[in-house]
């Protein structure tokens, strides 16, 4: 599955798989490369709790990727 989105600051992320994008996403930005997908989606949902009283659901990185699209943190570019 290839994924192209653009994120809210306007970082364009491409990934062959939604831990793909995870790994991009996190990178550089809010996170330590040293993360696993998985504490990479609890910290950016904690963090959006916190500061915006989000629910982002990180049970799985494709449900965590089509929150953020829903609520439109990241854009589909293809």
């Amino acid at each position: 599955m290839y994924m192209k989105f653009q994120t809210y600051n306007g970082k364009v992320i491409y990934a062959d798989t939604p831990e793909e994008f995870i790994t991009q996403f996190c990178k550089g930005d809010l996170l330590t490369q040293e993360m696993s997908v998985q504490e990479c989606m609890d910290d950016y949902a904690s963090k959006a709790k916190e500061h915006n009283n989000i629910h982002i659901p990180t049970d799985t990185p494709l449900n965590f990727i089509n929150a953020l699209y829903r609520m439109g943190y990241i854009i589909k570019l293809e």
